[in-house]
């Protein structure tokens, strides 16, 4: 899928209200780790947060408000989604000194400034499970990741016989990109807690995961 057709089929999501991925709020799993996790993610009070496919800014605006001093950029593809983030941003009065939305494609980005933590939400292993690839290589060319945030959908019910093989697929990517300069910290399945109270089917949660790497000194 071309970046120009990958626009328009959020821009049509947005559209015509297919938004089941919009909880509501900040992801609960995030919120977790930023207190277990909180002097490891941001050991200084000077941090810079990316945060591909932002969807409404919620996760933007759990960072920026609960880490004054870190600066935290997302990213999306669909103007509308841009221009509805801007509004939680606007109501959160967070200004660009503290967060911002761009219109950008992850993939194709090319920041002005160096990132040092990268969360990324929801990232399916259903239909591109070689993207872990892709995300880890754009890291290593426009980033000076340091730490990176990864939280898992696994879609078993769309899976079939691929479900024993993918996530073992998905580790040993991160394995091979990362093991030489990385350290998984840790990788569990999210508590019940953490789960979204609205927005998603719960009844197609599948498998989902947590992990944070972080790169050796």
């Amino acid at each position: 899928m071309t970046t120009s057709t990958n626009a328009e089929f959020w821009e049509s999501a947005w559209t015509n209200k297919r938004t089941g991925w919009d909880i509501q709020g900040p992801t609960p799993a995030l919120l977790s780790v930023l207190k277990s996790h909180a002097t490891l993610l941001f050991p200084t009070s000077q941090e810079t947060v990316l945060i591909p496919g932002v969807g409404r800014g919620y996760d933007v605006v759990a960072i920026a408000l609960d880490k004054p001093g870190v600066k935290v950029i997302g990213l999306d593809i669909s103007a509308t989604g841009v221009s509805e983030a801007q509004k939680e941003l606007d109501k959160a009065n967070l200004g660009s000194d503290r967060a911002q939305v761009l219109l950008a494609d992850f993939f194709e980005y090319s920041p002005t400034a160096l990132f040092s933590v990268v969360f990324r939400s929801y990232i399916s292993l259903c239909h591109q499970p070689i993207s872990p690839f892709l995300m880890v290589q754009q890291n290593d060319r426009n980033c000076e990741t340091r730490r990176i945030l990864d939280l898992l959908h696994v879609p078993l019910e769309r899976l079939g016989r691929r479900r024993s093989t993918v996530l073992p697929f998905y580790w040993n990517c991160m394995k091979q990109l990362l093991g030489s300069a990385f350290d998984r910290v840790f990788q569990r399945d999210l508590e019940p807690h953490e789960f979204p109270t609205a927005g998603m089917d719960r009844t197609k949660y599948g498998k989902q995961m947590i992990s944070l790497w972080v790169k050796r000194i």
